[in-house]
């Protein structure tokens, strides 16, 4: 008996051992899993932490690119606005250039036909005294002829 009392007794110790192990892998497993459970809860906050970071960073950046945009715009509108009355004041420049371009060109042609005409008109005159002239002329020339021929019938004719 006493082999079956050595026996019982190993089979008490190896319960109680083994039952030991059981009982302290369960509570460890339990703290592990506890532990595990406030990480994870840990973890999610932190995450919805850091999500929240990324979305007001986020937000932040859209904001700040939304305001840049818009002071581009009104720069670019600004600038297209100097821009236009820059080459509105050029064109008015270049239209009044050639206004007055134009001027001086209508009052050089209207001098030079105004010169023109009193050249004609002049050339005119001195036609019509010439006319006059050769008019007078051809009279005396008649006259001179007549004068010769009445000499020469009057000679003939006596």
């Amino acid at each position: 008996m006493p082999m079956l009392q050595l026996l019982g007794y190993i089979v008490i110790v190896s319960g109680v051992v083994t039952g030991s192990a059981v009982y302290w892998t369960r509570k460890n497993n339990e703290t592990n899993l506890k532990l595990n459970q406030d990480s994870i809860s840990r973890s999610k906050a932190s995450n919805k932490e850091n999500l929240e970071d990324i979305k007001i960073t986020t937000r932040a950046a859209i904001n700040e690119l939304k305001e840049t945009i818009q002071i581009q715009g009104s720069q670019n509108r600004e600038d297209s606005k100097g821009l236009l009355i820059h080459l509105d004041e050029r064109i008015e420049k270049i239209y009044h250039r050639l206004d007055t371009t134009a001027s001086e060109l209508k009052e050089y042609v209207a001098n030079e036909v105004s010169q023109l005409k009193a050249k004609d008109y002049d050339q005119d005159v001195k036609l019509d005294n010439s006319k006059d002239k050769l008019n007078s002329v051809n009279e005396a020339l008649l006259r001179f002829k007549l004068e010769v021929s009445e000499k020469y019938e009057r000679k003939n004719g006596n």
